[in-house]
């Protein structure tokens, strides 16, 4: 138990975290969406950008404003389905043992999904950008850099696809949210 939160922060944390690969997860998705956008763009962008989340005006999920440039955001998560059933079913935590093939599949099928949405608002917004996030163990940060640098997907029509981990230690002792850009084709 962490000694610097109280009892009531606890019980809000466990009462929003679904039981499996929480890194991302909270049941109230604006907060959720708008705090995976923040942090991406924090490790990304070395700042702090304030997220305007869309609400019920969706799509996008979110925007924010970068050098007078108004950014559209489309946010979604990577994870494997029946891992997360199986655990919540079980208590037993399962995994995916991703390799190289099923991570490029399932980015390739998350941007094609969010973009179909895209043309209901991208005249709108000076560039567009998707943000897949991830909590599975399998990910790692040099598995991850390995894969994306050796292969590119379509982008179909978003200006840049992140693709987030979750939070990692470093090498000098510090964590932070491994981020990559996909490189389009």
């Amino acid at each position: 138990m962490d000694d610097d939160l109280s009892e009531e922060e606890l019980a809000l944390i466990r009462g929003n975290v679904r039981g499996y690969q929480d890194y991302w997860a909270w049941r109230n998705k604006p907060i959720a969406e708008t705090g995976a956008v923040e942090e991406v763009l924090e490790a990304l962008e070395g700042r702090v950008c304030e997220v305007t989340h869309m609400g019920k005006d969706d799509p996008p999920d979110c925007w924010f404003e970068k050098d007078g440039t108004k950014i559209s955001v489309e946010h979604t998560e990577l994870v494997c389905q029946e891992a997360l059933e199986e655990t919540l079913k079980t208590g037993i935590h399962c995994y995916k043992v991703w390799d190289e093939s099923d991570l490029i599949q399932e980015l390739g099928e998350r941007i094609r999904k969010k973009a179909e949405k895209l043309a209901k608002y991208s005249d709108k917004y000076v560039e567009n950008w998707l943000l897949v996030v991830t909590d599975e163990f399998e990910l790692n940060e040099p598995r991850v850099s390995d894969w994306l640098s050796a292969n590119s997907l379509d982008l179909c029509g978003f200006t840049k696809v992140i693709f987030a981990l979750s939070y990692h230690p470093s090498e000098d002792g510090n964590c932070r949210i491994p981020v990559f850009l996909i490189q389009g084709s």
